[in-house]
């Protein structure tokens, strides 16, 4: 199957995604980038040609569309060999005239943390049934390039039938009435939400740190990481939450996904589980968190402590090794590189310490087996990892869903881009006017961690969610 890119009518993203959010199974994906440098591509779609759902009882691919596809439930529950299985017939033919990575069409969704369970468990779900991954597979997408200021469509159509029903929107002013109110600059509307409850108060929550703490003394992890979940009812418009969170919280991994059958997710995540362009694949390890100061001169001093800070050095150093050894896994040997190392970056809340590891892919290696090697993250687990995902499955109180797993996609041309799935907020899909909305936050236990700030670490994660829901 063979995917061009076209020019299209000029138009701005979020302008063009309230037009297409009637459709089924829309989606955007913005960068503001690091050190407020925004990223060159916004992405947008809808109406996908298939839907692939991984659970329990193995996954189902339902085709809408001719892509080479077929409808069919296979027995595999390990979502990246079941990609692996359902596309090792297919190739693709397209050209990429960026010369960076982006997303041309094909696979975008979502692994669950709950993959774990097949992937590396090798046991049911603790906590009852739950999907393990869900994907679409979109044959038109929209790139904005920020850059040039100019939009295109990449598309297997062989017509310009996607052009066309985009001039004609254009032409019957659709656009002009929902302009204003959903700029990246206008305000979105407030609306009233209520804390419901938390799977683990404060005091439950520390019990469980110094649970784990015991384990790290005991030898049986080095470090392992500890969430928590917080449940929000609110009537707010999903889109909204999102404007309000891409200001207040602008990140290198924006994403808004409204997947009909499935949770909305409402996401500022600031790190990549994995990327791959022209066959090279980048972790990018962030550990070690403090403050924001009230100015740019409090910021260094804050940022010049945290590298003075042992225990977040030794950790983050611990992460970047974890981060090493699931790079070399799929790697050509002696192309392992660190390529950026104990960089502070400030975010809204708070500052981050960040590394860059990255590899050369082996021949024998396919994109969905490469993201599979960094699932889930270290930095979402613990190390080693497996015996850390064992204790998270045990103290944990709740099931972590999306939490901690990889938001993203696998492009025609080869490239991937996954995010880790943090500072997110997870709209339940009832069609009811009060939804419930999911946050969820952790920390990373070693065995001189003080429970309380570890709690309020978890705090001061969720803080700009929190304000987002309007709970304070």
């Amino acid at each position: 199957m063979e995917f061009k890119l076209k020019e299209a009518p000029f138009m701005r993203p979020h302008d063009l995604y309230v037009a297409i959010r009637g459709e089924e199974y829309p989606f955007l994906l913005e960068s503001l980038g690091k050190k407020d440098r925004k990223a060159r591509f916004t992405f947008l779609g809808c109406d996908p040609a298939a839907i692939i759902e991984m659970d329990q009882k193995g996954t189902e691919v339902k085709v809408i569309r001719d892509v080479g596809l077929e409808d069919e439930r296979i027995k595999e529950k390990n979502p990246f060999d079941a990609l692996d299985e359902i596309f090792k017939d297919l190739t693709f033919e397209v050209k990429n005239p960026f010369g960076e990575k982006a997303f041309l069409g094909g696979l975008l969704g979502i692994f669950n943390y709950d993959a774990v369970y097949p992937v590396w468990l090798k046991k049911g779900d603790t906590h009852g049934h739950g999907t393990y991954a869900q994907f679409c597979f979109y044959d038109r997408v929209f790139v904005y390039d920020n850059r040039e200021e100019r939009l295109f469509l990449s598309s297997s159509e062989t017509d310009d039938s996607g052009i066309i029903e985009l001039k004609e929107m254009k032409r019957k002013g659709e656009l002009d009435s929902i302009k204003d109110q959903n700029s990246p600059n206008a305000k979105p509307k407030d609306s009233p939400t209520q804390k419901i409850e938390r799977d683990a108060e404060r005091e439950e929550y520390i019990e469980m740190v110094e649970e784990a703490k015991r384990h790290v003394i005991d030898g049986d992890v080095i470090q392992v990481v500890i969430s928590r979940e917080e449940r929000i009812k609110t009537d707010a418009d999903p889109f909204d939450l999102y404007l309000k969170l891409r200001r207040l919280n602008p990140s290198p991994y924006m994403f808004f996904l409204e997947f009909n059958d499935m949770s909305t997710l409402i996401g500022a995540s600031p790190e990549t589980m994995s990327s791959i362009f022209r066959r090279k694949i980048l972790i990018n390890p962030i550990a070690g968190t403090i403050d924001r100061g009230k100015d740019e001169e409090e910021d260094k001093i804050l940022a010049k402590e945290l590298l003075n800070d042992e225990k977040e050095l030794a950790e983050h150093n611990m992460l970047v090794d974890l981060a090493r050894n699931d790079v070399r896994r799929v790697s050509k040997r002696g192309s392992v590189k660190l390529e950026g190392y104990l960089d502070v970056l400030s975010y809204s809340h708070v500052q981050h310490i960040e590394s860059e590891v990255s590899g050369e892919l082996r021949d024998d290696i396919s994109a969905f087996k490469a993201v599979e090697s960094s699932f889930p993250a270290g930095t979402l687990s613990g190390a080693p990892k497996i015996r850390a995902m064992e204790i998270i499955d045990e103290l944990e109180k709740s099931k972590r869903g999306a939490y901690g797993g990889g938001m993203g996609y696998f492009s025609v041309d080869g490239s991937a881009d996954f995010a880790i799935v943090i500072r997110t907020a997870i709209v339940d899909a009832a069609r009811k006017r009060r939804r419930e909305v999911r946050i969820r936050a952790g920390a990373g236990i070693v065995a001189d961690s003080i429970p309380e700030k570890e709690f309020l670490e978890t705090e001061k994660k969720l803080e700009p969610l929190k304000l987002v829901l309007g709970v304070t």
